[in-house]
């Protein structure tokens, strides 16, 4: 079930990051440098400011509600944060990961690792990772976010003094 549940997280975090890129287009609401993805992954800086590859979706299927917010300069580097929920995103913290009654719950945090061209992510169990939304509206959303990120055979990420401010389209 774990094995299960680890192939599903990344297969999702593929299909979204996938999905982010692939949806891309020009930015028309003049926001011209104020959208921004930063952290740290084991105390190395990040930056993200690339205005077209900072953006937030909120989708819903039945009672499962998913936000995923993603940011990126290019193709080589990229996080995608995951909410789930089995009511909307919204202004709060979300942490852990759990399926109850088929409702998914928890956050996902995703990032591929420019040094070693691997993507790290929070796995879908024992997850050690949280976001927090403190402002959203109809175009952009704000908070902060942290966790520790995996990928097998390889050591942890420890990602800590997330922020992101990024549009949504």
């Amino acid at each position: 079930m774990k094995s299960l549940t680890k192939k599903m997280s990344v297969i999702i975090l593929l299909a979204v990051l996938m999905l982010t890129f692939s949806s891309c287009g020009k930015d028309d609401n003049n926001h011209s440098g104020i959208y921004f993805f930063k952290f740290k992954a084991n105390g190395v800086q990040f930056n993200y400011n690339s205005q077209l590859l900072l953006t937030a979706h909120f989708n819903q299927s039945g009672n499962q509600h998913l936000g995923t917010i993603s940011g990126a300069n290019d193709a080589m580097s990229n996080i995608s944060l995951q909410l789930y929920d089995d009511s909307p995103i919204t202004t709060k913290s979300y942490s852990g990961f759990t399926v109850e009654s088929g409702v998914t719950k928890g956050v996902i945090i995703g990032h591929l690792d420019p040094n070693t061209g691997l993507i790290y992510g929070s796995g879908g169990a024992n997850v050690i990772a949280s976001i927090t939304i403190s402002e959203m509206n109809t175009n952009s959303v704000k908070g902060n976010f942290s966790g520790i990120l995996k990928n097998s055979g390889n050591s942890d990420i420890t990602i800590t003094d997330g922020e992101f401010f990024v549009r949504i389209p």
